[in-house]
């Protein structure tokens, strides 16, 4: 595969971003210009790669920005609350014992998650490592602040977000750092952060298998994975109708145009419904809100608007309400309702600029700790 070339107009309000999300079986590349003043977001390319190692060969220039979004089964991201009692609430506090406050907190947070991501990537402790960890909010007592510095409280509040990988991912994908300052965070993370309520899941479907992931408050992680994929549907498209997979999936096709015949329609509403009723019973959804998010590209966007009769992620809305736009390049396909994943991606910040002087503390407190690309 020869080289890629992008266009070099890259002003100093723009940054030049990479993308890369695991798929089934490979790995989907998008690269994009963001410009902040104008508060829009450019696709110049997108393509696939079977193997990540092979991104490195393709480029001449380094990114701004690459972000990794990677299998929930290659890596854990989570976010959670740790409430660190000050040497004293009538004194103010200064930068040295703020310095220690958010070392001890990221100290609570690897005691709390490190056996557990260890557990969930099916490694020993020994096995894994913490690869990134932010300040994503403070307070003190109850109130919000970005700098604590200088101000009187008992208690300081420190919202933590992580992402643990194993030691083998971590030599495996090391010399990517060539092509420009990496983050790496789990798939479908960065969406749960934009959930309307303090208490709701997101629930990702795949073709294979359905991810669940909570978001308690402030508190946010992968809660389980469902052996449910919406493969099941045309599994049962093919069983209704008597025809292989793929015949299954262009009558699909034709049913999300509207072009079958009104009771060759009322087969596929009970498909539909009898598919997503055995999935919300293994989610137990009960008392619980849930927003779908479907990864897959198996249904048509029109049915899942049309037939789905529950929450479905629409963070293409969400760019409307923050006077965001993602535009394209000629030539490039890119469905935002269908990509959803890679636009909170391109838009979440995965280090927030206004905690920068608490993160750059705690990577010299923990830069040890912590390994970086």
């Amino acid at each position: 595969m020869r080289g890629i070339t992008i266009p070099k107009t890259i002003r100093r309000d723009t940054e030049r971003y990479l993308i890369i999300e695991e798929t089934n079986g490979g790995f989907r590349a998008t690269i994009a210009k963001t410009n902040s003043r104008e508060k829009e977001i450019r696709i110049l390319k997108t393509f696939e790669v079977k193997e990540i190692k092979k991104l490195k060969k393709l480029f001449y220039f380094k990114f701004d920005k690459v972000v990794l979004a990677l299998d929930s089964q290659t890596v854990a991201t989570v976010q959670d609350v740790f409430g660190i009692a000050t040497s004293s609430r009538m004194e103010a506090i200064t930068d040295s014992e703020l310095e220690n406050l958010v070392f001890k907190a990221l100290w609570e947070f690897l005691n709390k998650y490190r056996n557990w991501a260890a557990k969930k990537l099916n490694v020993s402790d020994a096995g894994i490592i913490l690869n990134d960890v932010q300040v994503r909010g403070v307070k003190l007592d109850s109130h919000r602040l970005f700098n604590p510095a200088g101000f009187k409280g008992g208690e300081i509040t420190f919202t933590l977000k992580g992402t643990f990988i194993t030691r083998q991912l971590y030599s495996d994908i090391a010399d990517l750092s060539a092509m420009g300052k990496i983050s790496i965070i789990e798939k479908n993370a960065a969406l749960v952060s934009f959930l309307e309520d303090d208490r709701e899941l997101l629930v990702s479907i795949g073709e294979e298998r359905t991810d669940v992931f909570l978001k308690d408050g402030e508190r946010e992680i992968f809660k389980e994975e469902l052996n449910w994929g919406v493969r099941r549907l045309k599994e049962k498209v093919s069983e209704e109708f008597g025809v292989d997979y793929e015949t299954a999936e262009r009558l699909i096709g034709v049913y999300s145009q509207g072009l079958t015949s009104e009771a060759v329609g009322r087969r596929f509403k009970r498909i539909i419904a009898e598919g997503f009723g055995d999935l919300l019973r293994l989610v137990n959804v009960r008392g619980k809100k849930f927003t779908f998010y479907f990864e897959s590209s198996v249904l048509p966007t029109e049915i899942l608007l049309r037939d789905v009769k529950t929450n479905v992620c629409r963070f293409d809305e969400e760019l409307t309400r923050r006077n965001l736009r993602i535009t394209k390049s000629k030539r490039v396909k890119f469905d935002l309702f269908q990509n959803q994943g890679t636009a909170t991606l391109l838009i979440y910040s995965y280090v927030d600029e206004r905690y920068e002087f608490l993160n750059a503390m705690l990577e010299r407190r923990a830069g040890w700790l912590v390994s970086h690309f």
